[in-house]
């Protein structure tokens, strides 16, 4: 009995040793298998898409990582910019083991083994802040695994470029060629979004001075604006009756806002041109003699004078008349409330009526004018005066001679 004892204490430790020996060998084959040298994973970035993004966009950012290490990783995970250090905000993903899918917090993704040399593709949807600043950032990606040594922990920083891209607004603008002194009008504005955004807010005013008035409100508000939609606005003027000839601007400033509540302006302005019409009046009208007779030189004197709202220029002056003299008055530019006096002299050949055309013409904005007048008057005989007067100077010395016989006789 005690022999059999012996014999099974002897096969006993002989397992032992067996197994001691055994697993002696594996720690030997696990050793050649990750030599003292081995490094962890280490993982690179080998593709980013896309590389440009603008403020306020909503994009899928895929990402392509690598394991150029010596060894490999198991339950990674990928976390982005998980202290929001950067104006890139997740804002959903897909959370995965290798063949398997899992739900995970909304920044999170969960991948299974990833051996040396292995490339895996992680995919975020991503929203640029609205209010970014145009410039070049560092997103940091935050890696996390179990490897040979157990957790380990990698930020990997990839750049990103993020432009701003302003709402586009067009304004296209309806005014009228001139307008005249005391004329109302208006001017009507296109606001157009021409934009890849919504914009809202918008408010049309308008900025004047003298020489014109608004008869409208002076500022108009649009709610909102859709990509490639349009609003017509509309203002009334009205313009100095006084005003001056020329060109002015009317200014009108326009202020809108984005969906993040960013504040954008621009100014248009639209010229209005003012034009006004001449009118040129005779003022007073003279003839000398006032009585005349055959072979007297008659003075015609008169007085044109500018009652209108523009300049006139090439001012002249024509009388048609049967008799002859001077009958050209070239008087040049007339001023706006200026006056001046044109005299024609003419030689009286002939009695009875005498009738004269006179003819204005002169150049404004409009274009050239003229107007006409008719002056009248009748030239006596000379003969016949005289023998009137010699008839008066008859008549007077027959009655002396009647008025000295008949006192004579009474004395």
């Amino acid at each position: 009995m005690y022999k059999k004892n012996i014999a099974n204490i002897a096969i006993i430790k002989i397992s032992l040793t067996f197994i001691s020996l055994t697993l002696l060998v594996l720690v030997s084959l696990l050793v050649s298998l990750y030599p003292a040298h081995a490094t962890e994973a280490d993982f690179y970035l080998t593709k980013l898409e896309p590389e440009s993004v603008i403020s306020g966009e909503t994009y899928a950012l895929n990402i392509t990582l690598k394991n150029l290490g010596t060894s490999y990783a198991t339950y990674l995970k990928s976390e982005l910019d998980p202290e929001d250090v950067s104006p890139i905000d997740p804002v959903g993903s897909l959370k995965k083991y290798i063949g398997t899918i899992k739900e995970a917090d909304s920044s999170l993704g969960y991948f299974g083994v990833v051996r040396q040399y292995d490339e895996i593709n992680i995919s975020y949807i991503i929203r640029v802040k609205e209010n970014a600043q145009e410039g070049s950032y560092q997103v940091p990606l935050v890696l996390k695994w179990v490897g040979i040594t157990g957790e380990k922990q990698e930020t990997l920083l990839f750049g990103i470029d993020i432009k701003t891209v302003k709402p586009g607004v067009e304004v296209e603008k309806d005014s009228p060629e001139f307008v005249q002194p005391g004329e109302e009008f208006n001017i009507s504005l296109t606001i157009k979004n021409t934009g890849s955004r919504q914009i809202k807010d918008i408010s049309v005013s308008t900025e004047t001075e003298n020489p014109f008035a608004v008869k409208s409100s002076n500022s108009l508000f649009i709610p909102i604006l859709r990509p490639g939609e349009e609003r017509d606005v509309i203002f009334k003027f009205l313009s100095d009756k006084d005003a001056d000839v020329g060109l002015y601007d009317v200014r009108f400033p326009i202020e809108y806002r984005d969906k993040s509540d960013a504040v954008f302006k621009k100014t248009e302005a639209a010229g209005i041109v003012i034009k006004g019409k001449a009118q040129l009046d005779i003022a007073d009208l003279k003839i000398e003699p006032q009585n005349p007779k055959k072979g007297d030189e008659i003075t015609i004197e008169l007085r044109i004078e500018n009652v209108g709202d523009d300049d006139a220029v090439n001012t002249k002056l024509t009388l048609e008349s049967d008799l002859e003299g001077f009958k050209t008055a070239y008087l040049g530019e007339l001023k706006k409330g200026d006056d001046t006096p044109a005299i024609f002299t003419l030689r009286s050949e002939r009695t009875g009526e005498i009738a004269n055309k006179l003819i204005l013409t002169y150049e404004d904005d409009f274009g050239k004018h003229t107007s006409l007048e008719e002056i009248r008057f009748d030239i006596s005989n000379n003969q016949s005066q005289d023998m009137g007067k010699i008839f008066i100077l008859l008549l007077a010395a027959g009655v002396f001679v009647i008025y000295f016989t008949a006192k004579k006789r009474k004395g």
